[in-house]
């Protein structure tokens, strides 16, 4: 189970990188954007009350088809999105 959030965690940040985001910046933001996400699978389960083994592990699986998802959706070229030093911000 612990390698659920670690998924997560790779995919976030290959998705940072093909976005042309620095290595060092996609890094962070992949371990900012897996706290937010921790933090708001914990809140969202502790309504119903299935903060428990099953409600955890099934709540990351499904953040791991969603980040997989959308690494694919990106293609295989790093210039299929914009690359954001090229955008002049």
């Amino acid at each position: 189970m612990i390698g659920l959030p670690v998924i997560v965690f790779l995919l976030l940040f290959l998705i940072l990188k093909k976005n042309g985001t620095g290595l060092r910046k996609a890094f962070l933001a992949a371990a900012i954007l897996l706290g937010t996400s921790l933090v708001l699978m914990t809140e969202l389960l502790s309504i119903p009350r299935l903060v428990t083994r099953g409600g955890v592990a099934i709540s990351w699986l499904v953040m791991d088809v969603v980040c997989m998802i959308f690494y694919l959706k990106l293609g295989s070229s790093p210039s299929s999105l914009p690359s954001r030093a090229n955008s002049g911000a």
